[in-house]
């Protein structure tokens, strides 16, 4: 995907689902609309990028960005009005890091309850096999591999710092590591 392709595909008005809190749609909205006025349940989608060593891939969200900037966070965003969470996660590794995803593994829907917020999130584990990303520059500043064991020690020492909120959470969840 080119440059100018992403900036276009960025500029787009995406449509989301509104859910309810048992992930049935009720209605479609723009996504700024939904999120500026923290309108209902939505859908997300995330994905630990793994590679053949078994690091996982953290991104640096780009310092412009309203939502997180800085942050160390996973490949992924928004499912799209009708789309499908595999469709979309595929979509969203596509657009962010330019990898056509071809192994993953569905790891679980995590719900609004247990995060505290207004999202259902689809992860997933996604095997690449690279260790270089070409990442969309209008969305990331930077990337970092690291074992789940590196990502709680540097996190414990304040070295892989801001995380997204809920990143530790789903450390300890998926791969049963302890980041406080």
């Amino acid at each position: 995907m080119s440059e100018n392709e992403r900036v276009m595909l960025s500029e787009k008005e995406e449509i989301i689902d509104i859910v309810d809190e048992r992930d049935c749609v009720l209605r479609s909205m723009p996504r700024d609309i939904a999120f500026a006025q923290d309108i209902g349940y939505r859908r997300a989608v995330l994905a630990f990028l793994k590679n053949k060593q078994g690091k996982l891939c953290f991104l640096r969200r780009a310092e412009h960005l309203t939502y997180l900037p800085n942050h160390y966070a996973l490949v992924g965003g928004c499912v799209q009005a009708g789309e499908l969470y595999d469709d979309a996660m595929k979509r969203e590794v596509a657009e962010e890091v330019n990898i056509e995803v071809i192994s993953y593994k569905k790891l679980a829907i995590v719900t609004p309850q247990e995060t505290q917020t207004r999202l259902f999130k689809a992860l997933y584990e996604v095997e690449v096999d690279c260790d270089e990303l070409v990442y969309c520059p209008t969305a990331f500043s930077s990337y970092i591999w690291l074992s789940p064991e590196e990502f709680c020690d540097q996190v414990k020492t304040c070295q892989l710092d801001p995380v997204a909120p809920d990143l530790c959470y789903l450390m300890q969840k998926f791969y049963s590591l302890v980041t406080e």
